[in-house]
């Protein structure tokens, strides 16, 4: 019984009280498909706690999500694109999400049509949207439409075939508030366009990148002295979360 009050991964250290109430809560929504009627919404740290407590349990469902109405008020939200198939319309249209990861490579129909996924959020997504993690999910498409996002500010597309040339062309031209971009892995062929964030770019991860060997990497280094504002940047051959866990 007692190991039921310790963390693992926190070397023995006994669990927060938050921490243990997060479990219970979460727990509760997933086997009773239930949570109680409150006056004001949850803040947002909790919300969006509760919604990992239940995706690290693997108790993140169609009806569980269900569960996040007004009672919540979600910022940071990490889903699979086969769950978004699933998910109750209009759901996440309540909620001010500010941090959005997708992250899939599983088979069969999923929704990774950006267009579509922007239209599950609704409109004001358009500006309350931060930060958007893409990275590994191969079959995205409509990856255009990151353009409506003009006020992104960090964007991890590393490991997403779909994103090239014509993309980092129009985040570059778009996207002029992004302070974090990682290219890691991508099939882009040039890294010109990122002159134009040379007044807000702070952190560029691009290792390990496919350029295409019939193709020189012109003008590389004049393009970087330009990012006056980089205070970070990876350009080796070896893999790094640029968000945290």
């Amino acid at each position: 019984m007692a190991k039921n009050f310790y963390d693992e991964n926190m070397d023995s250290s006994p669990l927060s009280l938050f921490r243990l109430s997060l479990q219970a809560v979460a727990k509760m929504m997933y086997e009773d498909h239930w949570f109680p009627y409150i006056g004001n919404p949850l803040p947002s740290e909790i919300s969006d706690s509760l919604m990992v407590t239940l995706r690290l349990n693997n108790w993140l469902n169609n009806e569980t999500m269900a569960l996040f109405d007004k009672r919540f008020r979600l910022t940071e939200v990490h889903l699979s694109s086969c769950l978004l198939t699933v998910m109750p319309i209009g759901m996440l249209r309540m909620h001010p999400i500010k941090r959005l990861n997708i992250r899939d490579n599983s088979a069969g129909d999923s929704v990774r049509n950006l267009h579509n996924i922007f239209q599950l959020l609704g409109p004001h997504a358009l500006t309350s949207l931060e930060c958007i993690d893409i990275s590994g999910t191969t079959a995205i498409t409509c990856i255009s439409s990151l353009a409506e996002l003009k006020y992104l500010t960090t964007l991890i597309v590393s490991e997403t075939p779909g994103f090239g040339d014509a993309e980092l062309k129009m985040v570059c031209k778009e996207m002029r508030y992004m302070k974090v971009l990682d290219l890691s892995q991508t099939v882009i062929t040039t890294v010109a366009p990122l002159c134009n964030l040379k007044d807000t770019l702070e952190v560029l991860v691009m290792h390990r990148l496919r350029f295409s060997r019939a193709v020189a990497i012109n003008g590389i280094t004049d393009t970087l002295r330009l990012l006056k504002k980089i205070t970070y940047m990876d350009i080796s051959d070896k893999k790094v979360d640029v968000l945290p866990n």
